[in-house]
This record gives C-alpha cells, sequence and structure tokens, in this order.
C-alpha cells in the first residue's frame, strides 16, 4: 500500500481525490496548504505527492521549490494538478522536477488514479 500525500486547498476536491485513492488501494494523507504540507511530509515521507498550485499560506510554488533544495525529501514524485492552464506555469514546475502536471479541469478520477499508479509501480 503506497502513502499519497494530496495538496489541495479545496476541500471538495480533496475528498474525491482522497475517495478515489482510497479505493484504489491507497493510503491518504490531506494537507489544505503547502505550509502544513511541508510539515507533514518530513514526519510522513509520502511515495508521492499531488499538488494543487494555488493555496493560502504557502502556494505549490514555493512547496515545490522547498521540497527540491530538502536532500531527504527531493526525490519524492511530485504530480501538479492545478487549473492553471499557461505554459509558462506548466514550463515553471516541469523544470523544477515534477513528474506530470494535470490540468484538474480536464482530467477524471480514472485518469488521476492511473497516472498516480504509474508512478508508484
Amino acid at each position: 500500500m503506497s502513502l499519497i500525500q494530496i495538496i489541495e486547498d479545496e476541500e471538495f476536491i480533496a475528498n474525491i481525490m482522497r475517495v478515489n485513492l482510497e479505493e484504489a488501494g491507497h493510503k491518504v494523507i490531506m494537507s489544505s496548504n503547502g505550509e502544513v504540507a511541508y510539515k507533514d511530509i518530513k514526519n510522513n515521507k509520502p511515495d508521492l505527492i499531488l499538488l494543487d498550485l494555488i493555496m493560502p499560506n504557502m502556494d505549490g510554488f514555493e512547496f515545490l521549490s522547498k521540497v527540491k533544495s530538502n536532500v531527504e525529501i527531493k526525490d519524492i514524485p511530485i504530480i501538479v494538478t492545478s487549473n492553471l492552464n499557461q505554459d509558462e506555469d506548466i514550463d515553471r514546475v516541469k523544470k523544477m522536477g515534477v513528474k506530470n502536471y494535470l490540468v484538474k479541469s480536464d482530467i477524471t478520477m480514472k485518469d488521476l488514479v492511473d497516472e498516480v499508479n504509474k508512478y508508484l509501480n
């Protein structure tokens, strides 16, 4: 069983993701912003992170920067799930080392689970 960390400030979306991932056999931790997630990640060491970009307190860009500069956690695979669909945002996070960039409004929950499983198997 893999441990997935969902970092998403919209509770409804986070819960839909959680339910689908749990039904696929994963354990899920949820954080509503990057600041909380960064503290959680050090204690729980997830196998994969699903990261929203626009959040309060610490956005996804800052979170990503902090994770990638921390030797202990920099290799955890991160998939961005965002509704930002501008090439400059996609290019920016891909250069920071994310595994993929999924536009939430363009994917199904099956697509999300398949994408997560691709990086865990």
